[in-house]
Formats: structure tokens, C-alpha cells, sequence
């Protein structure tokens, strides 16, 4: 069984014309909401085995509080490239490419591409507001090939 945790990052400033849109930092609302996202998570005994998170200082940040949070239970944490400016393709690569030792994976991203991953995976329509989780499970033993798979259960914090 793997599990794939889809989070839109908490709540950023407003971009500013001076201000590259990868620089802009949560607000005070957002580390608010990412804090109890965590706390939601802990009461659960959320393990996360990789947490991968963009870039971009809004989703760094979340990333971020949620691993100070959870402590020890968030195994490890990388930024990736890829996962800033992508698209739904990009992202199914990134999951496809995690090693099989990692169970749940958790990925912390931006909007269209993090709530487009989770309706691909679904074939719904649904939205994804700031600091929204969404976890998908797959009765599989690898990530490899996983775009082709649908999950076997479903879930969503808001």
C-alpha cells in the first residue's frame, strides 16, 4: 500500500511587481492554518516517509512547519526543482520516480498543478484551498507506473 498526500501550500502575501512570485512568504493567516494542518496531522499519527516540497519560499515555508511540527515523524525532507512552475505530467514523474522503500509520500506544491494531480488521479473536479490536503492510497507495492493506477481509498482536509 502507498500513500500519496497532496498539500496546497498555506496562505501567501499577495504578489507585488517588486516582488519575484517565488519569493512571496506566507502571512500570518497562512502559518496559522499550516500549524493546524499539522496538528491535524500529528492527532492522526501521520508517518510520512518523504515529504517533497517546491521551491518557492510559500510552499518552503509550509514544508517546513509541517516537518518542526510533526518532528520525527516526517523521515525526510527535499526540495525539488521540478516541482515550481510544473505541470500535472511533471508531478506524476516526480511520484513515479520516489523509491519503493518510501510508503507515503507527501508532496507540497502550488495551484493548478497540486489540485490537477489529485483530480487526475480521481477524475473529479475538485479545488484545492490553501493549506488543503488531500490523500490518496494505492494498493500497490511501487510508485513506478503509478499514473496509470486509481487509488483504492480517498480523503480530503480542509
Amino acid at each position: 500500500m502507498k500513500t500519496l498526500m497532496l498539500v496546497r501550500h498555506a496562505k501567501a502575501v499577495r504578489g507585488d511587481m517588486n516582488l519575484p512570485d517565488r519569493d512571496r512568504d506566507l502571512e500570518e493567516k497562512g502559518v496559522r492554518n499550516a500549524k493546524k494542518l499539522a496538528k491535524y496531522l500529528a492527532s492522526e499519527k501521520v508517518e510520512i516517509d518523504l515529504l517533497v516540497s517546491s521551491p518557492a519560499n510559500r510552499a518552503k515555508s509550509t514544508a517546513l512547519i509541517l516537518t518542526n511540527e510533526l518532528g520525527k515523524r516526517v523521515a525526510d525532507l527535499v526540495i525539488v526543482e521540478r516541482l515550481y512552475g510544473s505541470d500535472v505530467q511533471t508531478l506524476v514523474s516526480v511520484v513515479e520516480q520516489t523509491s519503493k522503500k518510501v510508503d507515503t509520500l507527501m508532496l507540497v506544491g502550488h495551484n493548478p498543478q497540486i489540485e490537477g494531480l489529485a483530480n487526475f488521479f480521481l477524475s473529479k473536479d475538485l479545488h484545492m484551498q490553501t493549506s488543503s490536503l488531500i490523500i490518496l492510497k494505492f494498493n500497490v507495492d511501487t510508485w513506478e507506473g503509478l499514473g496509470h493506477e486509481k487509488p483504492v481509498r480517498f480523503s480530503s482536509v480542509i
